[in-house]
């Protein structure tokens, strides 16, 4: 048997803060999923602990009327994840694994919860697309820059 070396980033907790889901009852020929209107977003705040951090993710899935027409969900989730760091985690460690990381693990766990939300709906289990987080994060990072700049 081999040892499990754990990380220094834990996945502490998780918290639904809000969430929407409506299904689309209408006798329209409905869209694939994979055409849906994605739209993600999310806020990293620091705890009281300086090891400690908290994201806010935001989802909304066919928040347009148009985009919802076509589709078989609007859905809105906000999901609070709680990591926690090792204290002998240095700063640069926890700036290299705390958004790439805990974003997928956070995006990871609302997939399960609109999953199993939705698969007693009258349209079936919605499953969130896979999503590419390195350009989530480059365009958000672009998006902050930007608006510094215009300040």
């Amino acid at each position: 048997m081999t040892n499990v070396v754990t990380s220094h980033m834990q996945y502490k907790n998780y918290a639904v803060d809000k969430i929407m889901v409506e299904s689309n009852t209408s006798d329209v020929q409905l869209a694939d999923d994979y055409s849906d209107d994605l739209v993600i977003d999310f806020n990293v705040l620091k705890q009281e602990n300086e090891k400690s951090f908290l994201i806010e993710l935001f989802i909304d899935v066919n928040k347009s009327a148009k985009a919802f027409k076509s589709s078989r969900y609007r859905i809105f989730l906000k999901l609070l994840s709680v990591f926690d760091f090792s204290q002998d985690t240095s700063r640069e460690e926890i700036t290299k694994l705390l958004i790439p990381n805990g974003l997928a693990m956070a995006y990871s766990t609302s997939r399960g919860i609109i999953g199993e939300l939705t698969a007693n709906s009258i349209n079936g289990k919605y499953i969130l697309p896979s999503v590419n987080f390195v350009e989530l994060i480059k365009n958000k990072s672009r998006k902050l820059k930007n608006k510094k700049k215009s300040h």
